[in-house]
């Protein structure tokens, strides 16, 4: 017996015509808009963490735990554009990558000493001096930051649009402000944060002597005598 086919021709139909297979559309890639456009479990759990246990002002925190870097449709910056292709290299976003016209990306991804050193926004490009600062700083013993992967000109070597080439001349030997750090490293940030406060609360505990309540001193019976409105007779 032969298998059902998966068009199957309708029990209605006029003579003389023939069905047509529905026109099937590609999906478009889908995310979900209240996690990391990395789209890893463990990657929100992290910054759920992060909201627990760091200060209000940690950069890690700061916006709820997220840095949007957007698609300008209008005005075209070459600086967004790479940066935006070298998060979906780093984070691993796949070939559809590019449909996306908002990345929603965990403040995680990006070391703390990149905030520290200079508050700007992660679509500003650095020069390789700056790279190299960065991967001393964060003791990284291979370069992250001063790699050719996060270089303006080789992250936008296959694009034709034209609105990039006139500023691209200027800017081609400069490199973005990569995703580099990882979860392990934040995790190791983490235990050492909790740790250092939990040790100093139990230092502070130490020190801190333990007052006794003072006694209540009575009241005066010319007090109780005016609260309660009571005569009080003189006493010899």
């Amino acid at each position: 017996m032969q298998g059902a086919s998966y068009y199957q021709t309708p029990l209605l139909q006029k003579p003389g015509t023939t069905s047509q297979p529905p026109i099937v559309t590609q999906a478009q890639p889908t995310r979900d808009g209240r996690k990391c456009i990395c789209g890893k479990d463990s990657c929100d759990e992290l910054r759920q963490e992060i909201l627990k246990v760091v200060p209000v002002d940690h950069p890690w925190r700061v916006g709820n735990g997220y840095t949007e870097i957007r698609h300008q449709s209008t005005k075209k910056s070459p600086s967004v554009e790479a940066l935006r292709i070298s998060c979906a290299f780093h984070l691993k976003l796949g070939k559809d990558a590019s449909a996306f016209l908002k990345y929603r990306v965990a403040n995680l991804h990006w070391p703390i000493v990149l905030f520290k050193e200079r508050k700007r926004q992660r679509a500003c490009l650095i020069d390789s001096a700056d790279a190299k600062s960065y991967d001393k700083m964060a003791n990284y013993a291979k370069s992250r930051f001063f790699n050719n992967r996060n270089k303006v000109g080789i992250l936008l070597k296959k694009s034709d649009n034209p609105a990039y080439r006139q500023e691209l001349s200027t800017i081609t030997e400069l490199y973005v402000q990569a995703p580099v750090c990882t979860q392990a490293e934040v995790k190791a940030c983490l235990k050492s944060m909790t740790s250092e406060r939990a040790m100093r609360r139990a230092t502070l505990a130490v020190k801190t002597p333990v007052r006794s309540p003072s006694p209540v001193p009575s009241p005066s019976p010319q007090f109780c005598a005016q609260k309660y409105q009571v005569w009080l007779e003189p006493t010899d």
